[in-house]
């Protein structure tokens, strides 16, 4: 009996670890599936402006009407371009360079661009922290993460509405994600967040927020790749994305770790 049960509990535990690595094998299609399908979709939309400018070249009259599909397909090209960038980023192939950076410039650079590209309609609010902390992070991969939290964050408020860019210092490392504020920068970390006063988002798109080529915005508005890039870059910064929302608004923060040095004109970090 003794023995009969123990080759059925064994039985048991193989047919569940089987069933579990059936499981992930599925699952693992699934997101691979949404990931070339999203891509092929915006790739093919891309290819078609490409292949209709080329086209109406042929038959178009010379001067600014050819100009213009010249400039069409420029644009197309541009953003091929950025696609293939983004997927980069998301899958982490695209290599980063963390260097130490004074958050607050970081913040000051970013709404300043904001401001001038945004409607009027939009109010930008800042905080950034009081000392001067360096946050060590990748430039390029750090404007483009909190720009595409600004993005969202304006589409959020639907072009009306007050959006704040803050940095805070807060307790604990950076992947703990921790929001306890700190006065001493020794075992905290920087959490950059952009947050809007929209409607908040719901559960079920909340739940998939961070998935690659989501998106809850109409065709050409959005490739559902800027959270998952936010993310990405945030892991492998060494660091998290934490999104906290409600009916009053939403609240996305990246956590960022600190550089324990100074920053030099090039961003170039410097132990003390």
């Amino acid at each position: 009996y003794f023995t009969h049960t123990l080759i059925s509990s064994r039985t048991a535990r193989v047919e569940l670890r089987q069933a579990a690595l059936r499981q992930q094998d599925v699952e693992k299609r699934e997101a691979v599936g949404r990931i070339s399908g999203g891509f092929a979709h915006d790739f093919n939309n891309i290819l078609t402006v490409l292949q209709g400018s080329l086209e109406l070249y042929q038959v178009a009259h010379d001067g600014p009407e050819r100009d213009a599909l010249v400039n069409d397909a420029r644009i197309a090209g541009a953003r091929a371009t950025g696609l293939v960038s983004q997927l980069l980023a998301f899958s982490r192939r695209a290599p980063l360079e963390a260097r130490a950076h004074e958050a607050g410039i970081v913040v000051h650079e970013l709404t300043s661009l904001a401001r001038q590209r945004f409607p009027e309609s939009i109010q930008i609010n800042t905080r950034v922290v009081t000392e001067a902390v360096n946050v060590l992070a990748d430039p390029d991969g750090l404007q483009s993460a909190l720009l595409n939290l600004l993005m969202n964050a304006k589409d959020a408020i639907d072009g009306r509405g007050v959006i704040t860019v803050a940095v805070d210092l807060v307790h604990g490392p950076a992947i703990g994600a921790g929001t306890a504020p700190v006065d001493d920068p020794v075992g905290g970390h920087l959490m950059f967040s952009v947050a809007d006063d929209g409607p908040g988002i719901p559960p079920a798109v909340l739940a998939r927020a961070t998935e690659p080529f989501f998106t809850t915005k109409t065709a050409g508005k959005g490739s559902g790749l800027g959270l998952a890039i936010a993310l990405g870059f945030a892991e492998q910064s060494g660091g998290t994305l934490h999104i906290k929302t409600s009916d009053s608004g939403t609240i996305a923060a990246l956590h960022l770790p600190i550089a324990h040095g100074a920053a030099d004109s090039q961003g170039q970090r410097t132990e003390h």
